[in-house]
């Protein structure tokens, strides 16, 4: 969660039904181009985050990438 006030920060996802949005999803997101280039951004995505557990797997493959062994 970030520490900005819900007003600085971008909707970056909303749900409809039926017509109706039923709620939405604040925050930032970033693209990068494969030189690492900013592509694309929506919000502040220049403050830093703490992705806690969702960043898990790509540790995961990081780690597998970089010679871990396992059985």
């Amino acid at each position: 969660m970030s520490s900005l006030p819900r007003s600085s920060q971008a909707v970056v996802a909303e749900i409809v039904r039926s017509g109706f949005v039923e709620g939405r999803h604040y925050g930032s997101v970033v693209a990068l181009a494969s030189d690492g280039r900013l592509e694309w951004s929506v919000g502040d995505v220049a403050s830093p985050v703490l992705p806690r557990s969702c960043n898990k797997p790509l540790q995961a493959v990081a780690m597998l990438e970089a010679g871990l062994d396992l059985p």
